[in-house]
């Protein structure tokens, strides 16, 4: 037997407060008809995205100054990058309403894509002051950002926004009736009615009285006879009223869980992989059992502090005091964690510092090299403009001697215009040498020659580390990846790119393959190319 809108599964007692909202097409999507519940759950994941990132960069020990001002630049955009992108694609949206984010109509991808490059643009300018790569940052945040979108997806599901396939009734059991008996689509007919919510209750109270399966005509008849109910459009009421129920797939629910299981692996997984996978004999303990001892250590579960081998560090190695039996009675001895062990073998690990000094005095001359040429280039912009000032004054006495039109004015303004183009044209050639000099556009992405030099001075033992920007690719890729599943479940005009599936997935897989770009060169080429010293990398202070 078929389910209608009013007597179906529970939807009687508030339907009138989930419906109201098609009867006024400006009116947002309301929570039990009360309060938009997406920027309620979307400030609750900004909330959550800053305390994650504060406890990342703490235990980084990275200044937490560049991220409070971040907040203040980062997330207003983001949310007018999201509520812009979003709806000013809808047919007949007022122009003024693409700011009202409270209103249904939020993209995601507008809020990254204005709030990533603002905060790239902010922290990279702030890189050059805090000697903290951008890598750093980015991946200090970004991965956080998927618990503000498993957040703000609960919005969207209490919006009653996308959903996926139809299905039955039944396969949802295992999920809370406050959430499946909303997972359905109203009747588009319901658009083109206008009813208030005191009406609605008339409309429920009449539905007591009718059939389950109750007939259009039916409806259309009862509505008539009806002295309590008074719509401008009964047959289009009537048809939604008999309208069968049909439920879906909870698409956003998908979402917030694929987003906090990639959110814990890129966070407790990848984030540690280097600390777990190393190729065989390449542990620190097995370079050098005598400094590592520990539950790990094949050879040395601890040993007397004497003869633990010592190394000097950026920080004081923590170890564990134990007692330990043996012929002479018991004896203290001291291990450290599997943690403790890695700081003291690379993380904080304190490269030797007469070469650290050596590549530092040669960095130091190629910026005072690079400053003397801006300051050159400074100077001669005012000589240039000094320049043209001076002939043009030269000149001038000449020319008001002069009348013009006369053959020895034209002979005069030829030698004017002459000596200044010598003149532009010299001072340009000298410019020229010096961008040659800095490289031009390329020096921003000028390589360090002493990056490989380096890398090799803090990872003596060319341990297998994971460098900071592959969790940033990592977040591009696997959000992409779920995107691109969770997209075959949409309808046409639910689609990123609407109503064009292949431009909406060539798009998504342009994306997914810059994560990939992104891990790649975070990966192998960044480190090896443009390290420099005195910067943090992957290691902590």
């Amino acid at each position: 037997m078929a389910t209608n809108f009013l007597t179906g599964n529970g939807f009687a007692s508030n339907f009138g407060q989930w419906v109201g909202q098609f009867g006024d097409p400006s009116a947002s999507r309301s929570f039990g008809g009360v309060v938009p519940a997406y920027p309620i759950f979307m400030f609750i994941g900004i909330i959550a995205v800053i305390i994650a990132s504060i406890v990342k960069m703490k235990m980084k020990n990275i200044p937490l100054r560049e991220l409070e001002w971040a907040i203040v630049i980062v997330v207003p955009l983001g949310i007018l990058g999201g509520t812009i992108f979003g709806k000013a694609f809808i047919p007949g949206m007022i122009w003024y309403h693409v700011f009202f984010f409270w209103e249904p109509g939020m993209s995601l991808f507008g809020a990254l894509a204005l709030g990533t490059a603002a905060g790239f643009v902010w922290f990279y300018k702030r890189s050059k002051v805090t000697m903290i790569s951008v890598w750093v940052y980015a991946d200090c945040i970004l991965p956080n950002v998927l618990l503000g979108q498993a957040i703000g997806r609960w919005g969207n599901m209490y919006n009653h926004e996308i959903m996926g396939h139809i299905v039955s009734y039944q396969s949802l059991g295992w999920m809370a009736d406050s959430i499946r008996n909303r997972l359905f689509y109203f009747p588009p007919e319901l658009a083109q009615v206008n009813v208030s919510s005191s009406m609605w209750d008339n409309i429920q109270n009449l539905a007591k009285n009718m059939p389950i399966n109750a007939s259009t005509d039916a409806w259309i008849n009862a509505i008539n006879m009806s002295s309590d109910i008074k719509v401008s459009n009964v047959e289009a009421l009537a048809t939604a009223l008999a309208s069968p129920i049909q439920y879906r797939e909870p698409l956003f629910l998908y979402e917030s869980m694929a987003n906090c299981f990639l959110w814990f692996i890129l966070t407790f997984i990848v984030a540690n992989l280097s600390r777990w996978i190393q190729g065989k004999n390449k542990y620190p303990w097995d370079i050098n059992p005598s400094a590592y001892p520990g539950w790990f250590n094949n050879k040395y579960k601890s040993l007397p502090e004497s003869q633990v081998s010592m190394t000097t560090a950026q920080k004081p190695i923590k170890y564990k005091k134990v007692m330990i039996k043996n012929a002479n009675g018991e004896e203290r001895e001291i291990k450290m964690s599997f943690y403790m062990a890695w700081n003291k073998a690379y993380y904080w690990y304190e490269a030797d510092e007469h070469q650290v000094d050596l590549l530092m005095e040669k960095q130091e001359k190629n910026i005072e090299r690079e400053r003397e040429i801006y300051e050159k280039l400074d100077f001669m912009k005012t000589q240039e403009k000094n320049s043209k000032k001076r002939i043009k004054t030269k000149y001038q006495s000449k020319f008001n001697n002069l009348a013009k039109g006369t053959d020895k004015y034209a002979l005069v303004k030829k030698d004017y215009d002459n000596e200044l183009v010598l003149m532009t044209k010299n001072y340009k050639e000298q410019r020229k040498e010096l961008h040659q000099e800095l490289g031009g556009f390329w020096r921003h992405f000028k390589p360090n020659p002493d990056a490989r030099k380096l890398e090799e001075i803090n990872n003596p033992n060319n341990y297998w580390i994971l460098r900071c920007g592959v969790l940033t690719g990592g977040y591009v890729f696997g959000y992409m990846l779920i995107r691109i599943i969770l997209e075959t479940h949409r309808r046409p005009e639910e689609l990123f790119v609407q109503n064009y599936p292949i431009a909406d997935f060539i798009v998504l897989a342009i994306i997914l393959l810059m994560g990939i770009a992104i891990i790649g060169i975070a990966q192998f080429l960044s480190p090896y190319k443009w390290r420099e010293v005195g910067w943090l990398y992957e290691k902590s202070y």
